[in-house]
């Protein structure tokens, strides 16, 4: 977390267990959340698949959240994070895809799905194939994004986070699991 005071940790008396990050109403820079401090063991060219289950607060104009693969280094501006494939929100409830292989960046790809504040959606990232990352939200259709330019050296790491620039607004997320990233090894 960085800047005012935003929470991040367990959800208290849930059963099994809940985690959240909620930003401050503090009107400055928040981020929220968690990557793996740069540990990045997860390699691109092995297929990893990640799959959670997370509700997310209202993200209205200055507010934006990630939940996906990312490396090999975290960076607080998210589009200078140079390999990556995940979900995105920028400035609204509309669901937004990535990848980017440091050669072609696909950023900000549309889904046609509007999420619901406060609704657990699952999500789920299989990379097994490069050429067409399958990004899926619940049992809807997925959305398929290359990276073909990822190779064995590639390490990503898990990331889902929220951040504001600016405002007062209090956005969130709550992840009820994470599963993976499970990975196909060769």
């Amino acid at each position: 977390r960085t800047a005012g005071s935003p929470l991040v940790g367990p959800v208290d008396a849930v059963a099994n267990g809940e985690i959240t990050a909620v930003l401050s109403a503090t009107n400055e820079v928040n981020t929220a959340g968690f990557t793996c401090a740069d540990k990045n063991d997860f390699i691109a060219a092995y297929g990893p698949i990640i799959r959670a289950r997370i509700k997310i607060g209202t993200v209205a104009a200055n507010e934006r959240w990630i939940f996906g693969l990312g490396g090999p280094t975290y960076n607080a501006t998210w589009d200078s994070i140079a390999k990556n494939a995940w979900f995105r929100l920028e400035g609204s409830m509309a669901l937004l895809v990535e990848t980017d292989d440091a050669t072609t960046d696909n950023d900000d790809q549309a889904t046609g799905i509007t999420l619901v504040a406060g609704t657990y959606y699952t999500f789920q990232i299989d990379m097994s194939d490069l050429g067409a990352i399958k990004f899926q939200v619940d049992d809807r259709p997925p959305k398929s994004l290359a990276a073909a330019a990822l190779v064995a050296t590639d390490f990503l790491q898990p990331i889902c986070l929220v951040q504001k620039a600016s405002g007062t607004g209090v956005p969130s997320w709550t992840m009820d699991y994470l599963a993976g990233p499970m990975s196909e090894r060769t």
